[in-house]
């Protein structure tokens, strides 16, 4: 990327994640667009690609001819201390380019634990953190997601803010950001007040209310939220970008609903979304279809509040395992209750194997089980886990929460007794369940009917979880997981705040917050010194809120009701529900007002079950035959190459790479038999990260027979760049595995020394009797002897690389036991640093009767006529070649790509 150099690179723990060469990533000419718009998601990129609308805002606006939206994300601590030792700038996954490139610069705000991270993106694009400091030329900076129903914390260092469904309003603020350029920054920022749905903190003044929060005028015109009426036909992209790096999430998302109206009391993202818009069966069928065939994944998640509340569960559930069958593929259901779980329903997954299930009834008691909406009596809750178990669950999960309105010690123990008789339940039915205990801290939200509830702190959190601990007694079966109250501590901190907490935020931010979401990163201290600056204590913040004073976030209209938000917080307070309105008919939230079509749509649907059971989520699997199947028929070997910044990725990123370009082919690759099925493909030893190779070899089965030529065909235009098939070979079935034939690699140095000292040194270790290396295993450092191992080095004739480094060619010899000197060893032997070389596999060796060969001619591959994927993969020079034959008399130069490039 322009912004980081390969070496900076090649240090960093995760390379994989900032290489910005991913498959479907959209790359426009940049002057031919008259928009630049960056689409930063504040945390690791590790979960950026599972946030579904960072991938719809990415798909919207990259229709448009004349707008390109890039991709950036918060870096990890190595890429930041990069970026800050040489005085870079963060630049966009796509291009490179720095802030000041782009006409806006848009933040998700998923959850309060990522807005240190906010602050630190500004800053390493080199802005003020705050807007008033920014002049006329800085890009304009908004943000939209969850954040924005209470954007006050957020508000000094944003813009603007999108409230609600951005895909609605996206190109209306597309259009005035691209109408605005070359304006001043108080005309733009007018504009985009004029868009429903766009909140602009400089142009809503706010005051000191009677208990100090700075809230706005009750006659300031309220922002309405944004909402998508037809999720029929609204945007659900499907050649989404495929990530190198290992995201949490590795797979499709579609969204079948979006909605709920069970009314939750603690739940913000049920009271925001509200009415329920559904996905027809047939559209999420064809949805799946071109996604599956568009990017290789292997699982599909049918993602919503609550999937089986869809008034076509079940042949929505049927036609996407119908859909996902043919390609192996899983569906899991992130989210659903068993009471909408038919039974119909759950033949869709009765031949997969029971893994896991979960059940969230939150509360323990029935008591408490009113006071936040969820009726459903602990016998209820029994049958299901008995019932599951009896279907042949083992591992089944209860998912709690402490701390919430209303809760005594003994509802905390109730937790523990229930745990107790759900797991003796299950296990009645099935000897061998186990139970695992999820409890987490409730924190208030604005705009549900607990905003106004307090929050314990992160001492009575700890007696609370201590409490509970002691009363699950020493269960073997049961595992306690609870969540960090340190966490739970900084977002409800943040999550009710007013202005005034932006300045909490930069505090702890310039005492070192980052990446609050990760325990490993997370440092509480940070925020506890912000804290003791500012001389305010936590008690205030987490403080229960007067139900008669005017709210921070009271100028945001969700759609709901305020009235009926207090309704149900009373309710709460008098132990009484308040039914779906589904099922009883309107319960006068507000929204119907505002969002009339829709709301008649929802009602005129059929109403989903009763809610008289737990909230579970479970994984659902297309069905499959486990432990049958067809056996392979055929093999096909693969050579093949790797070069340019895809040399950065890990082995197991490059497993996954090809694995996803098979499935987009369609090949019929062979599964093993079992309960965890795999497909039967090898690959070759593991390369170092940063190790490129034009000679090594992927070895697949088929379940049925495929001419090689043809195997080769579909699968290189499906490659990302810098991948290559450079030939192809049926092999027998039974033929031996190709690594256990390898007798050792050439490897290519390019390294940063005069030719006259790296000739001498090369001379120097050819004729060195010894060469001891210092390895680390097992937490201990041994020398080893690995003279053996290095057969020769050659200077090369070759000229220098584009950066003045000559070629060192090195044979490394494969020992017994599979001991072979490391590239990086054999360099630093040579007096050079690693992290400035280049290192490429030029020949993987054979081990053959007559002595070493070269691979591809011990198997017999020829090249792949008319390679379409080569992309920057060069055939080799034939001074290469010269030097290769000078390395080992015993080469054998086959009718190969070498002997051909040999000809050239």
């Amino acid at each position: 990327m322009a912004w980081l150099p390969p070496s900076a690179l090649a240090g960093l723990q995760h390379p994989s994640r900032y290489l910005g060469r991913e498959l479907h990533a959209v790359v426009k000419d940049r002057d031919r667009v008259a928009l630049r718009v960056a689409l930063v998601f504040p945390d690791l990129y590790d979960l950026a690609l599972g946030n579904l609308g960072l991938q719809i805002l990415y798909g919207v606006l990259n229709d448009q001819p004349w707008a390109w939206a890039e991709r950036m994300v918060a870096p990890g601590p190595d890429l930041e201390a990069v970026l800050r030792a040489g005085g870079l700038r963060l630049g966009a996954l796509e291009s490179g380019d720095p802030a000041a490139a782009f006409d806006g610069l848009g933040f998700t705000l998923q959850s309060e634990l990522t807005w240190t991270n906010v602050l630190n993106v500004l800053d390493l694009c080199g802005l003020p953190l705050r807007a008033a400091a920014r002049d006329d030329h800085a890009p304009l900076v908004f943000a939209g997601g969850p954040g924005a129903f209470n954007p006050e914390p957020m508000a000094p260092f944003m813009d603007f803010f999108v409230v609600g469904d951005g895909e609605e309003v996206v190109l209306e603020v597309a259009d005035a950001l691209r109408a605005g350029r070359g304006r001043p920054r108080r005309l733009r920022l007018e504009a985009l007040a004029g868009i429903p749905g766009v909140y602009v903190p400089a142009l809503v003044p706010v005051a000191p209310g009677p208990d100090g929060a700075l809230v706005a005028a009750a006659d300031q015109p309220r922002i309405r939220r944004c909402v998508v009426s037809d999720l029929e036909s609204a945007c659900c992209p499907t050649a989404t970008v495929l990530s190198f790096a290992e995201q949490v999430h590795e797979r499709i998302a579609i969204e079948v609903l979006r909605g709920c109206t069970r009314g939750c009391r603690f739940c913000q993202a049920g009271a925001t979304s509200r009415p329920v818009r559904e996905r027809s069966p047939e559209r999420v069928a064809a949805l799946m279809e071109a996604s599956l065939g568009a990017t290789g994944h292997d699982e599909v998640s049918l993602l919503s509040l609550s999937t089986c509340d869809h008034s076509q569960a079940p042949e929505l559930l049927a036609r996407a395992a119908a859909c996902a069958h043919p390609w192996r593929a899983s569906v899991a259901l992130p989210s659903i209750r068993l009471d909408s779980f038919s039974i119909d329903l759950a033949e869709l997954v009765g031949d997969i194997r029971r893994a896991g299930l979960t059940f969230a009834p939150e509360a323990a008691t029935p008591r408490m089980r009113r006071v936040i909406n969820k009726p459903v009596e602990d016998e209820q809750l029994l049958e299901l886990v008995e019932e599951a178990a009896a279907r042949g669950w083992e591992h089944l999960k209860l998912y709690f929460m402490v701390g919430l309105p209303q809760e005594r010690d003994e509802d905390i123990e109730a937790i523990a007794h229930l745990a107790h008789r759900a797991l003796a339940r299950a296990r009645g039915r099935r000897r061998g369940a186990r139970l695992n205990l999820g409890v987490s801290t409730f924190v208030p939200k604005a705009w549900t009917p607990f905003q106004w509830a307090g929050q314990i702190d992160r001492a009575e959190t700890r007696r609370r979880q201590a409490l509970l601990a002691q009363a699950l007694g020493r269960e073997r079966n049961i595992r306690f997981g609870r969540h960090d109250p340190d966490e739970s501590w900084i977002e409800g901190l943040l999550s009710r705040g007013d202005r005034r907490v932006a300045d909490l935020l930069e505090g702890a931010w310039r005492h070192g917050a980052r990446l609050d979401a990760w325990s490993e990163h997370r440092r509480i201290r940070a925020w506890e010194e912000a804290l003791l600056e500012l001389g305010w204590t936590d008690e205030a913040l987490l403080r229960p809120r007067d139900p008669d004073l005017r709210l921070p976030w009271d100028h945001i209209d969700t759609l709901v009701d305020r009235r009926w938000l207090m309704g149900e917080w009373r309710r709460a307070q008098a132990e009484e529900t308040l039914p779906d309105c589904r099922l009883g008919g309107c319960t006068g939230c507000g929204v119907r007002a505002s969002t009339g079509a829709a709301c008649a749509a929802m009602l005129a649907r059929p109403a989903p079950g009763l809610a008289t059971a737990a909230q579970t989520a479970m994984p659902v699997r297309a069905p499959r035959v486990v432990g049958e199947g067809p056996a392979p028929a055929s093999r096909v070997v693969l050579r093949v190459a790797r070069v340019g910044v895809v040399g950065l990725l890990s082995h197991l990123e490059v497993s996954a790479a090809w694995l996803r370009a098979m499935r987009r082919a369609r090949l019929p690759v062979a599964f093993s038999h079992g309960f965890h099925s795999h497909p039967r493909v090898a690959f070759g030893a593991a390369l170092p990260v940063g190790e490129e190779t034009l000679d090594d070899y992927v070895d697949v089965l088929l379940e049925h027979p495929v001419p090689a030529d043809e195997v080769a065909a579909a699968l290189s235009p499906e490659l990302p760049e810098g991948f290559a098939i450079l030939g192809v070979a049926a092999l027998p079935l039974r033929a031996p595995a190709i690594m256990a034939q390898v007798g050792g690699v050439v490897v290519g140095l390019r390294l940063p020394l005069e030719a006259r000292f790296l000739g001498e040194r090369v001379r120097v270790l050819n004729a060195s009797p010894h060469l001891e290396v210092q390895r680390q295993t097992k937490g201990q450092v041994r020398a080893l002897e690995l003279r053996a191992c290095l057969g020769r080095l050659e200077a090369s004739a070759v000229p220098p690389d584009d950066d003045g480094r000559p070629l060192v060619l090195a044979l490394l010899a494969e020992r017994e036991g599979g001991m072979r000197l490391k590239p990086t060893e054999l360099i630093a032997l040579l007096g050079c640093e690693p992290a400035r070389c280049r290192i490429t596999r030029i020949v993987t060796l054979a081990q053959t009767p007559a002595g070493l060969a070269p691979m591809c001619a011990h198997l017999d591959i020829l090249d792949q006529p008319g390679n379409r994927a080569t992309r920057g993969v060069s055939r080799l020079d034939p001074g290469v070649l010269a030097a290769l034959v000078a390395l080992d008399p015993r080469f054998v130069l086959p009718a190969t790509v070498f002997s051909q490039a040999q000809r050239e």
